[in-house]
């Protein structure tokens, strides 16, 4: 860890990988908002509502590995983990039921 931080930061975003794995807009929302972070140099603490200075790429890059570990690991439990569940399951759900 490059700096003490709580651990949720890091929980939230390997669930943001996790749940990118179904969903891709919001793992590609993701990145473009850090991206976004990271040119302006600003970082946002959902769980603290507060925005600070003074972002770097070596942070935005954490981020970014943290989300992709999640995705990794869904990637693979889908794929090697017996779960039957279609690839396409999402564009096949309805809302009507």
């Amino acid at each position: 860890m490059i700096w003490p931080r709580h651990p949720i930061y890091m929980i939230s975003h390997i669930l943001i990988g996790i749940i990118g794995y179904f969903f891709p807009a919001l793992l590609i929302a993701f990145l473009a908002y850090q991206f976004i972070q990271y040119i302006f140099g600003f970082r946002f603490f959902l769980f603290e509502m507060a925005i600070k200075s003074h972002n770097s790429l070596e942070h935005t890059s954490y981020k970014i590995i943290e989300a992709s570990v999640g995705y990794i690991t869904t990637m693979l439990f889908m794929k090697y983990g017996g779960v039957n569940i279609p690839e396409n399951f999402v564009t096949n759900a309805s809302i009507d039921g």
